[in-house]
């Protein structure tokens, strides 16, 4: 299954970062077959990062039909809540601080625009 599919199961928007982060909220990720877990892979003649987990540690596990379903249980008994929450906390902080600097920029904006005229 790939991974738009698994997000569509899942009730997610089909997007790696958003798959793994609620994965590894529910601890469903999977040590690195290719480093063990360390995140280094000493192969990579570059810079020594593995390549299967680009350093994380940990990866994906198969996606499968059978995750999924027990990802859809787990949401719906509420493991992601706390998740969500802080989604949530985070997204009114930045919503706010961007009010705010809006506040603080537009009278800097006006004050440079006038400057201008002058």
């Amino acid at each position: 299954m790939n991974l738009s599919d698994f997000a569509a199961r899942c009730g997610w928007p089909p997007k790696e970062s958003i798959v793994r982060a609620r994965l590894e909220v529910l601890e469903m990720l999977v040590t690195c077959n290719r480093c063990k877990g360390t995140g280094i892979f000493e192969r990579n003649p570059l810079d020594k990062t593995c390549y299967g987990c680009a350093g994380r540690k940990l990866k994906l596990p198969p996606l499968t039909a059978r995750l999924a379903a027990t990802v859809r249980e787990r949401q719906d008994r509420g493991d992601l809540s706390g998740y969500y929450q802080r989604l949530r906390e985070l997204r009114s902080a930045q919503e706010e601080g961007f009010a705010k600097s809006l506040e603080n920029l537009v009278p800097e904006m006006v004050v440079y625009a006038g400057a201008r005229k002058a």
